[in-house]
C-alpha cells in the first residue's frame, strides 16, 4: 500500500500547504494511522480516510488539495479510466518524522545462490500461470517502459488489464516491482533478477539496459 504524488506537488507538500488528497480507488490504499514514505518529500501519517461523493466537492476542496481548480480536481480522478467516479477517498495527512518508518527490508539477494534460488522459485511460479509464462517477459515491459500505465503495457503483452494488473501485484509482493501514481519500475531486486538472464537473450539484455530491443536488418 502506497500513496504517491507527482513532483509538481512535492515542494507544497514538504511545506505544509496540501495535506490533503482525493484518490479514484475501488479500495482504500492506505490505513488510518500509517507512516508511508514519499521520496523527495518525507514521511507522512494518515489523519483520516473518508469515501465522499465527488458531486458534493467544492472549488475550496481542490484548492486544498493543490488542485487549481474544480474542473482540475475532476479531470485528475477521471484519468485512469476516462469517467469519473461517483465517489472517492479523501485522504488527510500530515508531515512527520521518517525516523517512523520501518526499516526498509533488503531488496537483493546477499550472494549469487540466494539469486538462483529466487529465480527458481520464479520459474516455478512461472509455470503455475493460467496463461502460460509470463514473470519474465512483465519485468522486461516494466524496465523498457517504466511509467507506462497498465493498459498499455496489457497491451503490448496482449494481456487483459486487470488480469495483468494482478500479475504485476504478485511481483510487487515479492519485492519486484514499484507501482506509481501512472505505471510501474523495477526495484533493485527486480534488476537483479533480470541481469541474471542469459545474455543471449536479446530482449532480457534490452530490458536490463533500459532500451528497446534491436531489431536484425535485413541484407
Amino acid at each position: 500500500m502506497s500513496l504517491l504524488f507527482k513532483t509538481t506537488y512535492h515542494a507544497r507538500l514538504r511545506n505544509g500547504s496540501i495535506a490533503l488528497t482525493y484518490r479514484a480507488w475501488k479500495r482504500p490504499h492506505v490505513r488510518l494511522g500509517a507512516v508511508y514514505a514519499i521520496p523527495g518529500v518525507g514521511a507522512i501519517e494518515i489523519d483520516s480516510l473518508d469515501l465522499v461523493r465527488v458531486k458534493d466537492l467544492r472549488e475550496a476542496d481542490a484548492r486544498s488539495a493543490g488542485m487549481q481548480d474544480l474542473a482540475d480536481l475532476l479531470r485528475t480522478l477521471g484519468s485512469g479510466t476516462g469517467t469519473v467516479p461517483t465517489f472517492v477517498y479523501r485522504v488527510c495527512f500530515h508531515l512527520t518524522s521518517e525516523k517512523r518508518l520501518k526499516p526498509p527490508v533488503p531488496t537483493v539477494p546477499g550472494d549469487g545462490q540466494d539469486l538462483q534460488l529466487l529465480l527458481a522459485r520464479l520459474r516455478r511460479m512461472d509455470g503455475l500461470g493460467a496463461h502460460g509464462p509470463w514473470i519474465f517477459d512483465t519485468l522486461k515491459q516494466i524496465a523498457q517502459k517504466p511509467g507506462t500505465a497498465a493498459r498499455h503495457l496489457a497491451a503490448s503483452l496482449k494481456r487483459e488489464r486487470e488480469s495483468f494488473k494482478i500479475d504485476v501485484r504478485k511481483l510487487k509482493q515479492r519485492g519486484l516491482t514499484v507501482s506509481h501514481e501512472v505505471g510501474y519500475s523495477l526495484t533493485p531486486l527486480g534488476r537483479a533478477v533480470l541481469s541474471a538472464l542469459p545474455v543471449s537473450d536479446p530482449m532480457a539484455r534490452a530490458a536490463h539496459e533500459n532500451l528497446e530491443p534491436t531489431r536484425r536488418r535485413r541484407p
